[in-house]
């Protein structure tokens, strides 16, 4: 019995969406459930296992495999020991979180970075789903489970679709040729749908009918998002910034824990970073700017203690790939899956005075005597690719700054003409709480 992994997959995902089509068309009967959730993840992840190793069996390996494994997988071929490299019960092939990780790096503009994120995200979910009911038992709103599979279906077909093509034969990966006798295991030019249709001739329909299911469930997530108030939300703003000390980019690093959470690193996190293609840790992308004002100084009776005021402004704009990980909103959990491109705009003012310490080498903030302004964080989402002025979503929240929920330190050192240079350290920590008002 020979079955390539190609119609492995074709066949669990057909019978998948063949017991979709018999659960909304006939009783709601849990056990089709089942078998909707298990064979729709064993066929996607067949399918995209397959897509790595048409473009080259290596990449199904997991990160600690050692070369002299591959070799070995490839002498057990030769000798007739495999039949198709890895069906060796101890060699250990990545998952389908991990296939999909690779592919976005492989294959980045099949589809956008943020239908890469969205694509994980809610297979995350298929994920859990399929663990507890492979592992354990299960308690959950089938609906939940169908709101999940009508984004990731689609989105998965339209990904395959793409794949299956062009980009699998033009894409950025070590090239490979078949080794002889598993020539079979090869189909760069698939047709998914004629393929699905094979095994079930209306899965085209069924397809069809979760796009329609997941856009009316969309429309209702954001009848729910518009115009309601959640009250006091608590947000931690930390920003840390060396200036221009050290490799660029040359941005502050925040971190947000509250409703928004995310450890935002330049190296890390910057939108022009290409670690975001590998590193499954990452939730955001962003840019931003920090800028201290002047510092105003006023000589004190004592010889090197001064009193200073000046202004430091942030903007900051971050790009959400996984909005579950993000955003901690409990009133709007259930909807976060449906937003499509959300981002945060945070954007900080503030007038500080206090006092400071100044050398021939050194500038020290000694004490902060008074802090006055405002940190503004911006939630939206332009789902029907409207313009960014006037998002389909959008919700607000203006925390007032002062010396009780804001700290601040700064060191800079000293130029040899007398001036604070951009060699600085300075941390600001925001400890606050307030409305997030949506239009």
């Amino acid at each position: 019995m020979l079955i390539s992994l190609y119609n492995n997959g074709i066949h669990s995902l057909a019978q998948g969406l063949s017991c979709f089509h018999d659960y909304e068309n006939g009783e709601k009967n849990p056990y089709l459930m089942k078998e909707v959730v298990i064979k729709i993840h064993h066929g996607l992840e067949a399918l995209f296992k397959d897509i790595l190793f048409q473009a080259n069996p290596v990449f199904l390996f997991e990160d600690e495999a050692k070369i002299s494994k591959v070799i070995q997988c490839y002498q057990k071929y030769h000798e007739s020991n495999n039949h198709h490299l890895f069906d060796d019960e101890k060699t250990k092939t990545i998952n389908v979180i991990e296939a999909l990780t690779r592919i976005q790096a492989l294959f980045g503009d099949a589809i956008s970075r943020k239908e890469y994120g969205q694509l994980i995200n809610s297979f995350k979910e298929i994920n859990k789903y399929r663990n507890q009911l492979q592992h354990f038992a299960i308690d959950t709103d089938p609906e939940l489970i169908v709101k999940n599979l009508g984004n990731v279906i689609p989105a998965a077909i339209s990904l395959l679709k793409s794949l299956y093509g062009a980009h699998l034969q033009n894409g950025n990966y070590l090239p490979h040729i078949a080794i002889k006798g598993m020539e079979h295991f090869y189909n760069a030019e698939a047709n998914i749908i004629e393929s699905l249709q094979s095994v079930f001739p209306d899965a085209e329909e069924a397809i069809n009918h979760l796009q329609h299911k997941y856009s009316t469930l969309l429309r209702e997530a954001i009848k729910n998002f518009k115009s309601i108030s959640v009250a006091d939300l608590f947000q931690r703003i930390e920003i840390v910034d060396s200036g221009k000390s050290g490799a660029p980019p040359y941005m502050p690093r925040i971190m947000l824990s509250g409703w928004v959470n995310q450890e935002l690193d330049a190296y890390r996190n910057s939108h022009e970073s290409s670690r975001q293609f590998y590193d499954t840790g990452i939730s955001a992308t962003y840019n931003a700017i920090l800028d201290i004002g002047e510092f105003t100084l006023t000589p004190s009776i004592e010889k090197e203690t001064h009193s200073f005021s000046t202004n430091i402004l942030l903007n900051s704009d971050i790009l959400v790939l996984d909005q579950t990980e993000f955003f901690k909103l409990k009133e709007l959990s259930e909807h976060l899956p449906f937003i499509r491109k959300p981002k945060v705009e945070l954007s900080i003012s503030m007038k500080i005075k206090g006092l400071c310490q100044k050398d021939a080498r050194h500038f020290y903030v000694t004490e902060v005597i008074e802090i006055e302004g405002f940190a503004e964080m911006v939630f939206s989402s332009a789902i029907y690719g409207d313009d960014e002025k006037s998002p389909t979503i959008s919700g607000k929240q203006i925390l007032k700054l002062d010396n009780k929920n804001t700290s601040l330190t700064y060191h800079a050192f000293v130029t040899s003409t007398g001036e604070i240079s951009d060699r600085r350290t300075i941390s600001i920590t925001i400890d606050a709480s307030s409305e997030l008002n949506f239009k």
